[in-house]
């Protein structure tokens, strides 16, 4: 639900500086137009990187072990590893 409504509002962002765009082209008042068209943008974009970020935060970081021979390297999981 929430990837439908963030492609909705990219969606309708895009469409909205378009129409920004076409509208106030005959007024010359580009400055306005572009840095309304840069913020919009801007805020669709950290949108994005905000949502798809959040699915690496609910990850454990198991560090490294050494077993008496062999170094087991840290990798991230979905769950804590128990001490062995």
């Amino acid at each position: 639900m929430l990837k439908f409504i963030l492609i909705a509002f990219l969606f309708l962002t895009i469409f909205l500086i378009y129409r920004l765009v076409t509208i106030y082209s005959s007024k010359k008042n580009f400055f306005l137009i572009f840095s309304l068209a840069f913020f919009l943008i801007l805020i669709s974009i950290l949108l994005i990187f905000s949502f798809f970020n959040k699915n690496n935060n609910d990850k454990i970081y198991n560090s490294p072990k050494f077993d008496g021979e062999n170094i087991i390297p840290g990798f991230f999981s979905d769950t804590k590893e128990q001490n062995k």
